[in-house]
């Protein structure tokens, strides 16, 4: 068994501990040393986290506050865990997880972001309709680093829609009636013609000043 000092990211808390691997299973102990607004506090409360290497689908690179030392290990039951450690023991821990090859281990990122989401395919699948357009959106803000455990760096979403008004909307109406989606070729900035014409006029007299 090997073990790391390491420190688990979640939504209500931040812990450190010990993080443990075996050809099994993870298992992490640790105490809570700050709050969700990442306050040191007092009176720790204690963390245990276990979970089987055979439960494992994917495991991808995580910065915490700007740094690039963690990883979050998705199971096949729909949890996830955010782990930050030293930038060596995430690459022994990579190392070593790559020699066990845990059964239902599908991604295991050793290289970039970018490059672990081109190789496999992700585009091509949402082209050819094989994962949802929803589905699709999540990959992309999980390979970018988003992660549900904080709240700097939670998933976020197109907005889509203009409509707020009527009772009901038909999304699958096609061609979808004028006002339902907003117009995906401006800018959140540019939607609003006052607020345009505004930053229009500014813009000018910057140009004017320069």
């Amino acid at each position: 068994q090997y073990q790391f000092s390491a420190t688990m990211i979640t939504l209500s808390a931040v812990y450190e501990g010990t993080f443990s691997l075996d050809k099994n299973e993870i298992c992490f102990d640790g105490l809570q040393v700050r709050d969700e607004y990442l306050f040191s506090i007092e009176g720790n409360s204690s963390k245990t986290v276990e979970f089987k290497l055979s439960d494992v689908i994917w495991v991808l690179h995580r910065s915490y506050l700007h740094i690039d030392r963690g990883l979050e290990f998705f199971c096949n039951d729909g949890r996830s865990y955010f782990f930050y450690f030293s930038l060596s023991d995430r690459n022994q821990i990579l190392k070593l997880l790559s020699d066990y090859r845990p059964p239902n281990l599908a991604i295991l990122q050793r290289t970039s972001s970018a490059k672990c989401f081109m190789e496999q395919r992700f585009t091509e699948k949402w082209l050819n309709h094989e994962i949802s357009t929803y589905d699709y959106l999540m990959i992309i803000n999980l390979f970018a680093g988003r992660s549900f455990h904080d709240l700097s760096q939670y998933p976020v979403f197109p907005w889509v829609l203009a409509d707020y008004t009527s009772e009901t909307i038909d999304v699958h109406q096609n061609p979808p009636p004028p006002g339902l989606f907003r117009d995906l070729s401006k800018p959140i900035g540019a939607l609003n013609e006052k607020r345009l014409a505004k930053l229009k006029i500014e813009l000018e007299e910057k140009q004017e000043q320069t």
